[in-house]
């Protein structure tokens, strides 16, 4: 036997899934975050972080921005790591110190720079990250308090 459920009108709509312009700032929260092994090429079994953001607040709330990988070893995306911990609080000099427990940084709010990836073989366009930055600094409040305000990327990353 089925079930009926009623729902209002709203619930047949669709949502505009159009990607997040390249540039774009936006203040996001840690929405998920766990170390797994990068999968393949030269660092395959180096351990990475994997976080989805999401969206808080302005004509993209509540978007997720799924698959960011941080690695947890040096090389030329070293900066991904040092740039999120700062953005979230982890001490950062000498060393990175990750927390014991990842999950501890759910729910923390930081500032996030996105771009639109290329099409992937379905013809998809995701967004990615390209910066971090504090949530609770002078310019990424404003840009937070008010969707007009555009602070230059260089005065978000000023401590």
């Amino acid at each position: 036997m089925s079930r009926v459920i009623n729902v209002g009108q709203e619930a047949y709509k669709g949502g505009d899934y159009t990607p997040i312009p390249t540039g774009t700032q936006l203040i996001a929260t840690v929405y998920a975050i766990e170390e797994v092994p990068v999968k393949s090429g030269p660092n395959q079994g180096k351990p990475q972080l994997d976080v989805t953001f999401k969206v808080q607040g302005g004509q993209y709330n509540g978007r997720e921005i799924r698959y960011q990988k941080i690695p947890l070893y040096d090389g030329p995306a070293a900066w991904k790591l040092v740039t999120f911990a700062d953005a979230v609080g982890w001490d950062t000099k000498p060393a990175v110190q990750l927390p014991d427990n990842l999950q501890s940084v759910l729910g923390t709010s930081l500032m996030i720079k996105v771009r639109e990836d290329e099409p992937n073989a379905k013809k998809q366009v995701f967004n990615s990250v390209t910066g971090y930055a504090k949530a609770n600094g002078s310019a990424a409040t404003a840009a937070a308090a008010s969707p007009t305000a555009t602070p230059s990327w260089g005065s978000l990353t000023k401590a």
